[in-house]
């Protein structure tokens, strides 16, 4: 409290008595209108007493909005009215989404999750995730097309130092993003550009890449951005165009709406620069600034604010795209899924493997709670719902030098999920939703010598059937021999 003494000057003081006496108004109002507007309000209700005191404390205003809440009609002012004193004068805000840093900074609340350092439960979750990135970068290379993933710092991760007192677990120390450029650096994905150190070495130019009532970056941040997401594509140096809103927080925290963000454009000779025919852009609002550089670039660029590759609900068709950019904010990294079914089928993934080798279906073993019998040329599974599982053969992984799917043609009695986890890390699950029907299922294989995987069906008891199982595999020659797979008939045929 005594921060906020010292902060407190002669105009401080007045403020606050002027708030004092817009408190007094409409309490007087709604006194002699009987409590007319509320018709909640209690009778012989006691206000708080004045105290002189008592004016520099946060707790004597929040007593006084209470007690003039249940009496007048003139709730808006009032929360107006409260809510700058609270942040202009006290540094402070009952705001669950906006939290109050030093030296009047505003973050996101979302946003400040990173910033705890409390993900080290979701390790598995984020290997699962590279590995999927690592699939989909490697696969839209072979299909022609050029990928790019990268992920926007939160304020937080940049400005620490502002952020103010909000507890970190010093026993996990990890953010989801601290895990993901952990796993990073053990399994480096070449299509992954970072821009957290080339904006943190920016700080040093004295310039705010982020505003202290920003949301995002604002346009020098987003110039720092931009120009290594740009180098990254086509080595272009963007240039910076117009003002960003700098105070979207601060507008937000007041309740007003938030002005258009201006942009970021590029400058390239245009007889020079090479066009594209068709880029898909997907992210959150961070992709503002860089959607201005992209299309001169492009004949079309389509945005697509989602988290999940490909969208749910915009019916793209990756085939349709020349460039593919994933702009993530660190924010959403716990949102973030790609689709790998359909993400291999839009591109082709059968038609582009390096080579194709069919699993004997004999050699697939049953597991507690299934049954296995071949009947026309297809496996059929009886299952009894959430502890069934069988058993695939041994197969060969995926390694720095090729990439390896599992591809299966399951036809399930209804909808549901499909779980799978490798044999001796059973902790690290993976869901696929099936539908009632035919489903083709692609299941990247991590980056192991070998790979015993566990397929669960679904929750729910029934009988399903496998038509057929491949395994493509990706990468030079050396690389697509593979070792002797299994071939023994194994336990539980029929």
């Amino acid at each position: 409290m005594s921060n906020n003494r010292n902060r407190c000057s002669t105009p401080h003081l007045v403020i606050s008595l002027l708030f004092v006496a817009l408190l007094m108004l409409p309490m007087v109002h709604g006194l002699t209108a009987s409590h007319a507007g509320n018709p909640n309000a209690k009778g012989k209700l006691r206000g708080p007493g004045f105290q002189k005191e008592a004016l520099l404390e946060p707790g004597y205003y929040k007593t006084w909005y209470r007690y003039a809440e249940n009496l007048v009609t003139l709730h808006n002012p009032l929360t107006l009215a409260k809510t700058w004193i609270d942040y202009r004068l006290f540094a402070m805000s009952d705001s669950k989404g906006i939290h109050v840093g030093r030296e009047g900074w505003l973050f996101d609340s979302r946003a400040l999750a990173s910033y705890r350092k409390n993900d080290c439960d979701q390790a598995e979750h984020m290997i699962r995730q590279i590995m999927n990135i690592r699939s989909a970068a490697r696969l839209a290379e072979l299909a022609g097309r050029r990928f790019i993933f990268s992920i926007v710092p939160d304020k937080s991760t940049i400005y620490p130092e502002y952020v103010g007192p909000v507890p970190q677990n010093q026993a996990c120390s990890k953010s989801l993003y601290d895990l993901f450029l952990s796993v990073h650096q053990q399994q480096p994905i070449e299509a992954f550009v970072r821009l957290d150190q080339s904006l943190t070495a920016a700080k040093s130019s004295q310039r705010l890449l982020y505003d202290t009532a920003g949301r995002h970056w604002n346009v020098d941040g987003a110039k720092i951005g931009t120009q290594t997401l740009l180098g990254a594509l086509f080595g272009d140096a963007p240039f910076e165009k117009g003002d960003a809103t700098a105070d979207d927080l601060s507008r937000a925290l007041m309740g007003v709406p938030a002005e258009n963000a201006a942009v970021i454009g590029h400058e390239t000779d245009q007889d020079a620069k090479k066009h594209y025919s068709a880029c898909v852009l997907y992210g959150g609002q961070a992709t503002t600034h860089f959607l201005a550089s992209l299309i001169p670039r492009f004949d079309r660029v389509d945005v697509i604010a989602s988290p999940r590759i490909p969208s749910q609900n915009h019916n793209e068709d990756l085939a349709a795209y020349e460039t593919i950019i994933a702009l993530i904010d660190e924010s959403e990294l716990a949102e973030l899924s790609f689709d790998m079914d359909r993400f291999c089928r839009m591109l082709g993934a059968d038609a582009s493997a390096g080579a194709r080798h069919t699993i004997d279906l004999r050699t697939i073993m049953a597991k507690t709670g299934s049954a296995l019998q071949i009947a026309e040329n297809r496996l059929v599974i009886k299952s009894m719902g959430a502890t069934a599982f069988i058993e695939m053969p041994r197969l060969p992984g995926s390694d720095s030098h090729s990439l390896r799917i599992l591809k299966l043609a399951l036809r399930a009695p209804q909808r549901g999920e499909l779980t799978w986890a490798v044999a001796d890390d059973s902790d690290q699950r993976n869901i696929r939703q099936l539908r009632s029907g035919l489903n083709q299922l692609y299941l990247p294989l991590p980056g192991k010598p070998v790979v015993r995987l566990l397929i669960n069906t679904g929750q729910t008891a029934g009988i399903f059937k496998l038509e057929n199982a491949e395994l493509l595999s990706y990468g030079d020659a050396a690389a697509l021999m593979l070792p002797q797979m299994e071939t023994e008939r194994r336990s539980g045929g029929g």
